[in-house]
C-alpha cells in the first residue's frame, strides 16, 4: 500500500495551452499501442482509433464526459454514496 500527499501551490503555473484546430495528426504512443485522434462529434466528444501495434489490430473508441442531475426526493430514497437515481427516468 502507497499514500501520497498533494499539495496546492498557488505559485506554480501549471496552464495548458487549449488546441481548438486540430489538423496535424495527434498520437499517444508505445512500443505496444497507439491512441490516435480522429475527429469530434455531437460537439460531447471525440472518438480515437486505438491500434495494438503487435498484432496491427485498430479499434475507434469514443468518448465523452456526460452530467445526470442526481434525484433528490423527500418521500422516496435519494441519490447517495452507494445509489444513483437520474432525475428523470
Amino acid at each position: 500500500m502507497g499514500f501520497f500527499m498533494v499539495k496546492y501551490d498557488p505559485t506554480v503555473d501549471i496552464a495548458v495551452p487549449i488546441v481548438t484546430d486540430v489538423s496535424e495528426d495527434l498520437a499517444i504512443e508505445s512500443d505496444d499501442i497507439a491512441l490516435r485522434y480522429l475527429a469530434d462529434y455531437d460537439g460531447e466528444g471525440v472518438y480515437f482509433e486505438l491500434t495494438d501495434k503487435v498484432s496491427g489490430v485498430a479499434k475507434t473508441v469514443g468518448f465523452d464526459l456526460r452530467f445526470w442531475q442526481s434525484f433528490q426526493s423527500d418521500n422516496q430514497q435519494n441519490s447517495g454514496v452507494y445509489i444513483f437515481r437520474p432525475k428523470d427516468g
